[in-house]
């Protein structure tokens, strides 16, 4: 029995082919899965399965990588492959040791996929939007804030060295992990120290989340917070909210960084 064999059951539109490419995506296509006869790339959307589909599908990729008989696309190829080495780094293990203890399995699974998004962004490879797009899809807000986190770096700028601070003040390493989660929870629910300005905020929306994110971190005693923003007519748009507003009293200082197309701008108020 070939190992293609369960795969051609359900889908048999496969019998007419030998080899082939795979492509496993989620969308919303109508089709379960999509052929191209002349390139020999067959598309599964994920998303239209069955549950008993899906179990096979899954299993017989399974088989298929282990016994190095599935082909996949070149840049999926290579994506895998980046990723793996990545996951793999001394840096991301690192990184992932600390937060398996501290964290639900799901968002362990974000941090990593985020990890790599970072490392594809810092080297100006595409398929970016693409990645970030996925992750946003797949886990929500949540995994959209984490992903947004995790670029901008405040993994290892705030929450390694909170979780340091904490271990200084309390000595109860439970207390420590419970006290931790509490202000995880808040960073990445509510991203209180944050705004990231996509394309399609306009500047009405940037300053009244700008003047509400003021107003609540005032509230909890926190005097600052930082605005991104990627591309040029984000950084335009971000430029001309923040001179409508810097006539207001509790504005008390403003610290930008600009450069390759992005922006960085911290805010404090009294």
């Amino acid at each position: 029995m070939s190992w293609l064999d369960p795969l051609k059951k359900i889908f048999p539109k496969l019998t007419s082919l030998v080899t082939f490419n795979i492509n496993i995506n989620s969308n919303n296509r109508n089709e379960k899965v999509k052929i191209d006869a002349s390139s020999k790339n067959v598309s599964i959307n994920l998303e239209k399965l069955t549950p008993k589909e899906e179990g096979v599908v899954k299993s017989v990729l399974a088989e298929a990588v282990n016994e190095n008989k599935l082909l996949l696309q070149d840049k999926s190829k290579l994506m895998l492959e980046d990723f793996e080495l990545e996951d793999k780094s001394e840096k991301t293990k690192e990184i992932i040791s600390f937060l398996t203890p501290l964290i639900s399995q799901e968002d362990l699974i974000v941090w990593r996929a985020s990890l790599y998004l970072k490392k594809c962004f810092q080297e100006g490879k595409s398929g970016v939007a693409i990645l970030k797009s996925q992750l946003s899809q797949k886990y929500g807000d949540r995994g959209n804030n984490i992903a947004n986190l995790c670029t901008a770096g405040y993994l290892e700028e705030y929450l390694i060295p909170m979780h340091e601070a904490l271990k200084k003040s309390i000595a109860d390493a439970g207390k420590v992990k419970e006290r931790f989660q509490i202000f995880y929870a808040t960073i990445v629910n509510d991203l209180p120290f944050t705004i990231f300005v996509c394309a399609q905020m306009h500047e009405g929306e940037i300053k009244k989340t700008i003047l509400d994110k003021m107003e609540q971190n005032m509230k909890y005693g926190l005097k600052f917070f930082n605005i991104h923003g990627i591309g040029t007519r984000n950084i335009k748009k971000i430029k001309e909210v923040l001179a409508e507003i810097e006539n207001k009293k509790i504005l008390a200082n403003k610290n930008i960084t600009e450069g390759n197309d992005i922006i960085f701008v911290r805010l404090e108020f009294a």
